[in-house]
């Protein structure tokens, strides 16, 4: 297979050096030290030019995960990188990274097809958690009935079934640059209503499980996340990886997390 287009100038390391940073989604619009392009359909969708700047840019910002895995492969640094990118999407890849890595985790399998479905009773007590393959809220849920099962088996493939842990408290980090930036609590799980409040980095409590955050986050680099942890039967087990949002409750106000990046780029620190 011949070099595409984009790989066909290598760049030497003064050539970096002296390369600008580049922004694909406009998230970065305002951040004078980064010129963003815009998403297009198709890489071929942008000019020579542009195509040039994505050529000797230092880090192509969000290029969102249309354009990851060519970034990737062109070895260009992006930011989040491509890693980042794979396992925020997928609950299945994290199951399978958090196994490998030795991390604890509530016990969780992974089940294809009709027959193996079938199993799952035969591994898990009711109630159990039921999710889909794609990280999102909305395919997680409590299962309590073989009815519920049936719907959810029929509704995801693969569907992953994870122990339901009577949780005395939760806690979610954020993780940018493969820093823990912010944390927030849960320690009332009766209450529907409760919701996750800022908590200060430097508790004491926290120390441990920032700790093993940073670590995580470094050695399997994912560099714009948010790791979730639970607390319960007497130690932190991680529950899940996820996109962060933009605005991140802080204890001292809001943080946008698009104004942190940039302000990381003009410091020089991304």
């Amino acid at each position: 297979m011949g070099c595409t287009p984009m790989c066909s100038s290598m760049r030497t390391p003064i050539e970096r050096m002296k390369s600008i940073k580049v922004a694909l989604a406009p998230f970065l619009r305002s951040c004078t030290a980064i010129r963003t392009l815009g998403i297009r359909p198709a890489i071929d969708d942008y000019s020579a030019e542009e195509k040039d700047l994505l050529r000797s840019a230092e880090v192509v910002f969000f290029p969102t995960p249309r354009f990851a895995y060519l970034f990737n492969a062109l070895q260009i640094p992006t930011f989040p990188g491509y890693t980042t990118y794979r396992f925020q999407h997928s609950r299945v890849l994290q199951q399978i990274l958090l196994g490998y890595v030795g991390m604890p985790h509530p016990a969780t399998r992974i089940y294809f097809g009709k027959r193996q479905k079938a199993k799952i009773p035969d591994t898990f007590r009711l109630p159990f958690i039921a999710m889909g393959p794609i990280a999102t809220l909305e395919h997680k849920h409590l299962v309590d009935d073989r009815a519920a099962l049936e719907v959810y088996a029929d509704r995801y493939n693969p569907l992953i079934i994870q122990e339901a842990v009577a949780w005395t408290e939760r806690i979610r980090i954020l993780c940018v640059h493969t820093e823990c930036v912010g944390a927030v609590r849960r320690n009332d799980m009766d209450t529907l209503s409760s919701r996750y409040e800022p908590v200060s980095m430097e508790q004491p409590a926290l120390r441990s499980v920032l700790e093993v955050t940073r670590n995580f986050v470094r050695n399997v680099h994912l560099d714009d996340i948010v790791i979730e942890w639970g607390y319960g039967n007497g130690a932190w087990q991680l529950l899940e990886m996820t996109r962060p949002p933009v605005r991140w409750p802080m204890t001292k106000g809001i943080l946008n997390r698009h104004h942190y990046v940039c302000e990381l780029v003009q410091s020089g620190r991304l």
